[in-house]
C-alpha cells in the first residue's frame, strides 16, 4: 500500500453500527419499524468501496473517553479520560496529531464542540482548530493543497437533538427540527416553554422517558437527514478539492444510541452501561488500491492510531506500548470498554447563542460504573469495583470512608446521606461491626437485584436480554475468570491525570480557554521584530478587530505604549463607524498615527467597479508610500492563518520587496474565538460595527454582515476574496 500525503479522519458522534448499508444486522431496526427510515446513499457508496467492519467495539459509551482512544490508541486506564469530564490526557500521551504534525503533515482539527476536546487536552497536536465552520476546512484544504494533510473532522449531526445541526450548510436546514418539535409537544400535549434547541430536545425527552418506541425511528430520520444533507455536501466537497480520490480516509463513530440501562429495557440513550448497540459502532477505511471487503472480526477503535500510522508510513516510537493493533496484522481476541457516572450528572446545555457546551461542574465526583471486555462471542461485564474491597472490612479506611466505598465500589452507585448516618450510628455504638456491615450489603436486595459478575453468549443472544452469572457452571466460571483476570491486570496499570477543573479555577473551554501561551508567543515575535529592527517598526491599522488585538499586545509589550508609528490607509469609502473607532483609539491609546491615500487615484478610479485595480490602487499603492515615506524595515499586520486560505502559509517573519522590508505577523496562530476571547478577557475596546452582525470589516461597498455558522469572511466581496493570491502577490497583507 503507497505511503499517503493526506489522511483524513472522520468521526460521526453517536451513529450506531446498524445505520450503515454493508452491516447485516438489523434486526432491532426491524423490530421496532425504523429500517423504513434508513436512507444512508452517501456512507453506502463509501462503503461499497472501503473495507468496512462490522464487529467494532468502542472503548466507552461517552464522546470524550472514546476519542481519547482513538487518538492515543490508549484503553482509558492508559490515556487517563476517563469519567465524561473530569481528567486530562496523560502529558506523555503521543498523539494522532502530534504523530503526523512531527513528519510534516499540517493537522487541523474541525468540531461542532470544542467543549468536548480542548479541556481535555485532545486538541494537543493540532495546527487548527476550527470551530462549526466547513467553509473555513475548506479554505484550509485549498492553502495545503501541495502538502501533506492530516485532517480530523468531529460532525455532531447524529448526536441529540436528532435532525439539528450545530453546523447548518444552509439558512433553513434545520427548520425540519423546529416543526418536528412542534408537532411532538401537539402530539404528547406539551407545552413549549423554551425555544433554545438543546433545552426543547431534553424536555421532550423528559417527558417521554427517552421510550425507544417514540425515538428511534426520530433518530434514524436524522442519521437519513445527515446522510443526505450535510454529509453529503462534505463529501463532495472533498472531491471537488481533490482530497477524496488520493487520501487515506477513516470513518467511525465514538458510541452509537441504545439500550444503555439494565432496569430500563427500553430507555434509549447513551453514556450508560455497556450494551452493544451503544458500544458497537460502524467503521470504514477508504484508500487508493485499497480492496473493497465486509470483515467480521473483532476489532476496537483503539486500533485505528497504529493501522492508518502505519499505512501512512509513520515509524513511530512511544515511550509506552499501544493497546491497539494494525488491522493488518489479524483481528483481536478480546477488547475493553468501561463507562462512569457522575455523582451530580452532566450534559450538553445551550450557551446563550444556542450552541452546544459543558455546563461548569468542577466539584463533581466521578464513580467506575461498569466495565467489560468483549469476545466475538463473549462479553463479560463486571458492575461497581468489588477488588477493592478484597480484605474485607478495610481497616485503613475511616469508618465513613468504609461505608461510602461498599455504596460506590459494591452498589455502584452514590451513597444516600440516611444510608451513611444509619451505618455510621451503628459501627460507632458497636451494634454492627464492619464484617457485619459488609455482609448486610452483600445481602441485600438491592445487590441482589441484579448480576454484578455476569456473561452475555452473543451467538444466542444477540439483544443481551439474558445474563449468565459468572459462576453458574464450571465453563462459565473458567471463562469469566479469564476475562475478568484481563481486566484486571490493565486496571492494575490506570494511571491518574490532571483534573480539568483544578481548584479555584474556572473551566477553560473554547471561548473562554487560557489564552497565556498564545498571548506569550504573540509578545514574543513583536519583541524579536523590535530587537531586530528598532524604531524602523510600523503597525498597520485597519480599525478591525485583528489590528486593535495587535496594538493592545504590542502595549503590553512596552509598558503600555506602542513606541513606534501607526499606519492606517484610507480609501474614503470605508464605514463611518471605522473612522470613529479609529479616531477614538488615538487618542485614547496615545497613537502617533499616520493616514495614507492614494489622491491621484481618487480622482480616476471607479470604486468597487474592478476589485483587483481598486485594492491595489487604493489599499497597497499607499501602503507602499507609507513605508517609503517612513523608512520602515519591518511591518507588524493582524494576519491570521486560518482566516483567509492565502494567508495560512504565512510565517512569523516574512521578506518582502518593493519596497524592502518584512512583514512580522504575530496573531498568525490565533483563531477568530481566540480574538474574541482575548477582547473579553482584557476588555479589549472594539468597532461597533461588530455588533451589527459583521464579522470581518473592509471597505463599505465590498463589506456586509455574516451569519456566525459561515466563514469569517463571508460578508466581504466574495470576487475579491477569489483573487487574494495575485492581490498579495502585488504588496496586499
Amino acid at each position: 500500500m503507497p505511503e499517503f500525503k493526506k489522511v483524513i479522519l472522520i468521526s460521526i458522534d453517536n451513529l450506531r453500527y446498524d445505520c450503515v448499508g454493508y452491516q447485516p444486522d438489523k434486526r432491532e431496526l426491524r423490530e421496532y419499524g425504523a429500517l423504513k427510515y434508513l436512507e444512508t446513499p452517501t456512507l453506502d457508496a463509501i462503503a461499497e468501496k472501503s473495507l468496512c467492519f462490522t464487529n467494532c467495539v468502542s472503548t466507552n459509551t461517552y464522546t470524550t473517553s472514546a476519542h481519547a482512544s482513538v487518538f492515543t490508541g490508549l484503553y482509558p486506564p492508559r490515556h487517563g479520560v476517563r469519567a465524561f469530564f473530569d481528567t486530562r490526557l496523560r502529558p506523555d500521551a503521543v498523539t494522532l496529531a502530534e504523530v503526523f504534525s512531527t513528519n510534516g503533515y499540517r493537522t487541523i482539527c474541525a468540531t461542532d464542540v470544542p467543549e468536548l476536546f480542548e479541556p481535555l487536552g485532545l486538541t494537543r497536536g493540532f495546527d487548527h482548530l476550527v470551530v462549526r465552520d466547513d467553509s473555513e476546512v475548506f479554505c484550509l484544504l485549498e492553502a495545503y493543497r501541495n502538502e501533506k494533510v492530516f485532517l480530523f473532522v468531529h460532525f455532531f449531526d447524529v448526536h441529540e437533538p436528532y435532525l439539528f445541526s450545530e453546523c447548518p450548510p444552509s439558512k433553513d436546514y434545520n427548520a425540519d427540527y423546529f416543526d418536528l418539535m412542534a408537532d411532538l409537544y401537539r402530539t404528547f400535549n406539551l407545552t413549549i416553554t423554551d425555544k433554545r434547541p438543546h433545552a426543547l430536545w431534553q424536555n421532550f425527552g423528559q417527558a417521554t422517558k427517552r421510550n425507544i418506541n417514540y425515538l428511534l425511528r426520530v433518530y434514524v430520520a436524522g442519521v437519513s437527514k445527515f446522510d443526505r444533507g450535510r454529509f453529503r455536501l462534505f463529501i463532495e466537497a472533498l472531491k471537488t478539492a481533490g482530497y477524496w480520490d488520493q487520501a487515506l480516509t477513516v470513518i467511525f463513530a465514538d458510541h452509537g444510541e441504545g439500550r444503555c440501562v439494565y432496569a430500563q429495557p427500553k430507555f434509549f440513550g447513551h453514556a450508560g452501561e455497556l450494551y452493544d448497540n451503544v458500544l458497537r459502532v460502524p467503521l470504514l477505511f477508504q484508500a487508493p488500491g485499497l480492496t473493497y471487503k465486509v470483515d467480521h472480526s473483532l476489532s476496537s477503535l483503539v486500533d485505528i492510531f497504529p493501522t492508518i500510522t502505519a499505512w501512512a508510513g509513520i515509524q513511530a516510537d512511544f515511550p509506552y506500548p499501544l493497546d491497539g493493533i494494525n488491522y493488518q496484522d489479524g483481528g483481536r481476541a478480546g477488547a475493553y470498554a468501561e463507562v462512569w457516572v457522575p455523582l451530580k450528572g452532566i450534559s450538553l446545555t445551550d450557551d446563550s447563542e444556542g450552541n452546544p457546551r459543558v455546563p461548569v461542574t468542577e466539584d463533581n465526583a466521578w464513580l467506575l460504573w461498569q466495565r467489560c471486555v468483549r469476545t466475538k462471542r463473549r462479553k463479560f461485564l463486571l458492575t461497581g469495583k468489588p477488588e477493592d474491597l478484597r480484605g474485607g472490612a478495610s481497616p485503613a479506611l475511616s469508618d465513613e470512608d468504609f461505608i461510602r466505598e461498599l455504596y460506590r465500589k459494591l452498589l455502584a452507585r452514590f451513597e444516600d446521606e440516611a444510608g451513611v448516618r444509619h451505618y455510621l450510628r451503628a459501627l460507632k455504638t458497636g451494634t454492627k461491626t464492619r464484617e457485619d456491615v459488609l455482609s448486610e450489603f452483600l445481602g441485600s436486595l438491592e445487590y441482589r437485584s441484579r448480576p454484578r459478575a455476569y456473561l452475555y453468549d452473543l451467538e444466542s443472544d444477540p439483544g443481551e436480554e439474558c445474563p449468565i452469572a459468572a459462576g453458574e457452571s464450571p465453563l462459565t466460571l473458567i471463562e469469566a475468570s479469564g476475562l475478568l483476570q484481563e481486566m484486571l491486570s490493565l486496571e492494575v496499570q490506570s494511571i491518574t491525570t490532571e483534573k480539568v477543573f483544578k481548584e479555584g479555577e474556572p473551566q477553560k473551554t473554547h471561548a473562554g480557554k487560557d489564552l497565556a501561551p498564545k498571548e506569550e508567543r504573540s509578545i514574543e515575535v513583536i519583541r524579536e521584530a523590535y530587537r531586530r529592527f528598532g524604531p524602523a517598526c510600523g503597525v498597520a491599522f485597519t480599525g478591525g478587530k485583528d489590528s486593535t488585538v495587535l496594538l493592545h499586545l504590542v502595549r503590553r509589550a512596552f509598558g503600555g505604549r506602542v513606541p513606534f508609528k501607526v499606519i492606517h490607509i484610507d480609501t474614503t469609502v470605508k464605514f463611518p463607524e471605522v473612522y470613529a473607532f479609529r479616531d477614538r483609539l488615538r487618542r485614547e491609546w496615545h497613537l502617533d498615527l499616520e493616514v495614507f491615500r492614494n489622491e491621484e487615484a481618487l480622482k480616476s478610479i471607479a470604486i468597487a467597479q474592478n476589485r483587483e485595480e481598486c485594492c491595489h490602487q487604493l489599499k497597497t499603492e499607499p501602503l507602499k508610500d507609507a513605508i517609503r515615506t517612513l523608512g520602515l524595515k519591518a511591518l507588524f499586520t493582524g494576519v491570521r492563518r486560518n482566516e483567509q486560505a492565502a494567508r495560512a502559509k504565512e510565517e512569523y517573519f516574512s521578506e518582502r520587496q518593493d519596497p524592502p522590508h518584512t512583514r512580522v505577523h504575530p496573531l498568525l496562530h490565533f483563531t477568530e474565538q481566540e480574538i474574541w476571547a482575548y477582547i473579553r478577557k482584557y476588555n479589549v475596546p472594539y468597532c461597533s460595527l461588530y455588533d451589527q452582525g459583521y464579522r470581518s470589516l473592509g471597505c463599505q461597498p465590498c463589506t456586509k454582515p455574516a451569519v456566525t455558522s459561515g466563514a469569517e469572511r463571508a460578508g466581504r466581496a466574495q470576487d475579491k476574496e477569489q483573487i487574494m493570491d495575485r492581490l498579495r502577490e502585488l504588496g496586499y497583507f
